[in-house]
């Protein structure tokens, strides 16, 4: 079982190391849970980040409470929850009184534009990861450019995207419902009946 100790070690590494965002923060969680400790699977993980999603706020939020609560429940959501957003408040109040002091230095900017680019390459990796653990057939191919597509050219809100997208795959992986054998004559199937008879 996973320590709330340990547990909020982590969120405190992510919440202060998370650079860029809500994507790069999840892409962060998923780096520490998924990769590194081995505490969920890629879908269990993706589950939390389609939670997350669905609900009020930042998703990395969302989805560091549902990760909390699936390893320790009301406790774990709790601390996971107060330990992601610790360090970003402290760091949010310490930096928005240093920023203002030296924003104007041509220094400042020039690393704001290399963070940029660094979340972009670390979004993009956990993106392709999570994406080869969980497209493993058509389907979930067509699924995936759908959602791409409505998110970034239709600019559909993302609870529409994961509503459409859990309705359609009713259909897409629905199975057919095998019939019951026929009762024999002790009320099995009738293979069985016959071989007592023959007894």
């Amino acid at each position: 079982m996973v320590g709330l100790a340990e547990l909020a070690l982590v969120f405190l590494k992510v919440g202060a190391l998370g650079f860029g965002g809500p994507f790069a923060l999840l892409a962060l969680i998923e780096k520490e849970v998924v990769s590194r400790r081995g505490w969920l699977t890629p879908e269990e993980f993706a589950q939390s980040a389609a939670i997350g999603s669905l609900t009020p706020g930042p998703i990395f939020f969302a989805a560091a409470v549902n990760i909390g609560y699936r390893l320790r429940s009301l406790a774990g959501a709790g601390v996971a929850a107060a330990a992601s957003l610790l360090p970003a408040f402290a760091a949010a109040v310490a930096l928005a009184v240093v920023y203002f002091q030296v924003k104007s230095l041509p220094a400042i900017g020039g690393a704001a534009h290399g963070l940029k680019a660094a979340v972009a390459g670390l979004l993009f990796t956990v993106a392709l990861r999570t994406g080869r653990s969980l497209v493993r057939d058509w389907a979930g191919a067509i699924l995936a450019v759908a959602s791409f597509t409505f998110l970034e050219f239709f600019k559909l809100n993302p609870a529409w995207v994961m509503i459409i997208a859990g309705l359609a795959s009713l259909l897409l992986y629905q199975r057919p419902v095998r019939a019951n054998p026929e009762p024999g004559p002790h009320g099995k199937s009738g293979i069985r009946g016959e071989s007592r008879e023959g007894l």
